[in-house]
């Protein structure tokens, strides 16, 4: 393969639609056409001396310029036009040009100026069982959580576009500033800084609905051309071959962290020393664990970053070619990260691979490909550690005893895990080594700004070895990220990555906030617990998207459209990522500094608080997602929240919310037809559209009690009428007995606030007689549980 002309494939990919933001944005227009290509090709052109170590720029210029197929686009334009020896690779751009914009929609006819289109948010466009909402736009800026809340806009601002496309050329030219470079160095930078500016930037305006944004389908596009550059090059650069859409010549391999929950609260209990950095430090390595596999392919196959189209919360997805041998790599490469898991976690934690072939013309509808693909997965589950537990169909039966150590002379057990035996003491507690490397990450997470990925064995302090030879380092500052000699860094929470220009970068949203006191040390449960209002208790949130897996297969297909294109799922994937790692790490750092980050990416999330701020916090989340979507109905989120004394072992809550978020997604309210959108907290479930309701409710309820308007005794009564109301609602016809509650709620009403006329009281009277109302949809009645439950949580007091 040669190597630059490879390397040009590469950036001819990425860069052959620049044109398209350059001409909306008032670049000066070429001298010899005014069409996008002709934009792209002068940028080659005005650019070529910094790229000619890179790549060969005559032969950029060609495949920018002529990368179409169609003859209504001029002759200069067309690949048929190019030479015979440019010609099979310009075939390979326009191909991949192609497959990657499948998603084009219908023509939007004549009308706005096609330089104001804004990006439509492909949020909006998900359809499932509800109505759509109107369309949102996104404005012009750079990509990041606050400018991520799409808008009713249909119009951008010219000005403001130029001033962004101005921005984007001189972070261009900085890239290759000080000194030569290698080409994956020039390449990330380049793809972080398509991200960066052109996120916002439709691919084609001239779609109904214009919701493909310019980055993912450069990013698409270019991953597409390597995969066909590397597989014309095992099968020949034959023009009818590289035109060929049903040949399968790509495959798409996913990777799956399995175990996660069980490895990171595996933790003995909330009690001991650090678990919170424990907690963070084991949630944060499965993440980079999972990055490493897919990096190591990436290496094995000689891909760019753009072939990694998604990944979050310990799942990828990698792109590659169709090579004679690449099933055998793959397994060879399955074998080997099984086994170093397997040694290292003993069988709790593992990676599952599974892969598929596709054709160019399947890039259409990519979400079939993924729902095939989700089936090899499952089944790839269902054999859990394969490689390692047999050997040619026979099983391995020494790999299913693990040996245990031999208990010496005054050693004792970890008190992080009560697994291993103590290796490292502190002041008052006894960690082994997985511990205590535990409790080193942790604590240099909180300061961490870098994560720096290297080949080799670890030699610094900061460094933590993850598996096959991949060392990770955690920086706070970029000058000591050349002691690790990185072959990529991944800049946390920002976008612009210029200071980082020596190394191969990419930036990256990741939640990862963690609370600290004065000291800048991690703040324990005990300590969380008293920040809570009224009872000193932990909380705990889960919440994730509901459906996911139907949004991706069906939620961008219309009734005759098909909408689920690769571009446009890798865009949805990548947006859904943004809120969940960016927002939420942003909005805790910025409004609920108390709470504490377990994971927090892709499409779920789990956090641990005080359980007050966790309760408000549910309430924004929901709210914020709902506006991030566009106020799509169709795409909608589901939480679980339970509390806990701090020093309840964390596995049994984590177990305890997984069990609450279950309940929210699936039980079923009387009047609904199905679940899901739904809150569950203090063992109630209610639709997220109650909720404001409630909680003013329940802030009434509070000021009652702290003003003792109302008694503990009176609360209890309310608590087991409303036992008695939801036998009668979920059985009315054995349980008509539950209306009880009426004629003895009447009796506590005459007995305690009939006769007075203290306005607070007469307003508790009031509230209470509309609980008498069971025939019609009343929220109070319904969800009263809740509504007591939360003001008794926020106005007792007791030690923690």
């Amino acid at each position: 393969m040669d190597k630059k002309t490879y390397q040009t494939i590469l950036l001819a990919g990425l860069l052959h639609d620049i044109g398209k933001f350059l001409q909306r944005s008032g670049y000066p227009k070429p001298s010899n056409g005014g069409r996008h290509p002709h934009y792209s090709a002068d940028f080659i052109k005005k650019h070529s001396e910094r790229l000619t170590p890179y790549a060969d720029p005559k032969l950029l210029t060609e495949l920018v310029q002529r990368h179409h197929e169609s003859d209504k686009y001029p002759a200069d334009l067309q690949v048929k036009n190019a030479t015979e020896a440019i010609q099979p690779l310009a075939q390979l751009i326009s191909r991949a040009d192609n497959y990657s914009s499948y998603e084009r929609g219908e023509w939007a006819g004549q009308g706005q100026d096609y330089r104001t289109v804004p990006l439509a948010s492909v949020l909006s466009r998900v359809s499932l069982e509800r109505q759509l909402a109107e369309m949102t736009y996104y404005d012009v800026g750079l990509f990041s959580p606050e400018q991520a809340f799409p808008r009713p806009e249909r119009k951008n601002d010219l000005i403001k576009l130029t001033h962004h496309r101005e921005c984007f050329e001189h972070a261009f030219i900085q890239i290759f500033n000080n000194g030569k470079k290698t080409f994956q160095t020039i390449y990330t930078h380049l793809l972080n800084l398509m991200q960066v500016y052109a996120w916002c930037i439709p691919s084609n305006t001239l779609e109904d609905i214009p919701d493909v944004s310019l980055f993912d389908h450069l990013k698409t596009t270019s991953a597409i051309a390597a995969c066909l550059y590397q597989y014309h090059q095992e099968k020949g650069f034959i023009k009818a071959s590289i035109m060929d859409n049903e040949k399968e010549k790509f495959l798409l391999v996913v990777g799956d962290l399995s175990g996660i929950q069980k490895y990171i609260f595996d933790i003995a209990h909330g009690g001991s020393g650090g678990v919170s950095k424990r907690l963070r430090a084991r949630s944060f390595l499965l993440s980079v664990l999972s990055d490493a596999v897919s990096q190591q392919i990436l290496q094995t196959f000689d891909l760019p970053q753009a072939n990694i189209l998604m990944t979050s919360g310990g799942k990828f997805y990698v792109l590659l070619p169709q090579l004679a041998d690449v099933g055998e790599r793959l397994q060879r490469l399955q074998a080997t990260v099984e086994q170093e898991l397997f040694q290292r976690f003993h069988g709790v934690v593992t990676v599952n691979l599974a892969w598929t072939s596709l054709s160019g013309k399947e890039f259409k509808h990519f979400g079939n490909v993924l729902h095939r693909l989700a089936g090899l997965l499952q089944e790839k589950k269902a054999r859990p550690l394969q490689t390692v537990l047999t050997a040619e169909q026979v099983w391995q039966t020494e790999q299913f005893v693990h040996k245990l150590q031999v208990k010496g002379s005054g050693q004792v057990l970890c008190d992080g895990c009560q697994k291993a035996f103590a290796e490292e003491s502190g002041a008052e507690e006894n960690f082994c080594s997985a511990c205590a490397e535990d409790l080193k990450m942790g604590s240099s997470l909180t300061k961490a700004r870098y994560i720096a990925f290297s080949s080799g064995l670890k030699q610094h302090f900061n460094e933590f070895q993850l598996l096959n030879g991949i060392v990770l380092s955690l920086h706070e500052h970029p000058d000591t990220i050349g002691l690790s000699n990185p072959f990529l860094v991944q800049k946390l929470n920002s976008p612009t990555i210029q200071e980082l220009g020596e190394w191969p970068a990419l930036s990256r949203y990741y939640a990862n906030y963690v609370p600290v006191n004065e000291a800048h040390s991690t703040i324990s449960f005990d300590e969380l617990a008293k920040m809570s209002k009224g009872k000193p208790y932990i909380g705990y949130l889960k919440a994730d998207v509901d459906q996911l897996g139907a949004v991706v297969v069906f939620g961008l297909m219309e009734e005759g459209h098909n909408w689920n294109s690769v571009s446009r799922i890798t865009t949805l994937s990548r947006m859904l990522d943004l809120f969940f790692a960016g927002w939420v790490e942003k909005t805790l750092r910025e409004r609920y500094p108390q709470c504490y980050t377990v994971f927090s990416g892709g499409d779920d999330l789990f956090l641990v608080g005080p359980w007050s701020d966790l309760t408000w916090f549910a309430k924004e989340l929901r709210q914020e997602f709902s506006r991030f979507c566009g106020n799509n109905p169709n795409l909608t989120l589901s939480a679980g929240l339970v509390t806990s004394r701090p020093k309840v072992p964390i596995a049994r809550m984590a177990d305890q919310a997984e069990w609450a978020l279950e309940k929210a997604k699936e039980i079923v309210l009387p009047g609904q037809a199905i679940g899901r959108n739904q809150f569950c907290a203090f063992d109630t479930v209610f639709k997220w559209e109650h909720g404001k309701l409630l909680f003013h409710h329940a802030d009434c309820m509070i000021r009652w009690i702290e003003g003792n308007i109302v008694s503990l005794s009176s609360i209890r009564n309310l608590q087991t009428y409303s036992r008695y109301f939801q036998d009668f609602l979920w059985n009315r016809k054995m349980k008509t007995e539950g209306l009880r509650y009426i004629p003895l709620l009447a009796y506590d009403i005459g007995r305690n606030y009939s006769d007075s006329y203290h306005p607070e009281q007469q307003m508790v009277k009031a509230w209470l007689e509309t609980l008498f109302d069971y025939q019609k949809n009343n929220p109070v009645l319904h969800y009263l549980d809740f509504i007591l439950g939360y003001a008794i949580m926020a106005t007792r007091k007791e030690s923690a």
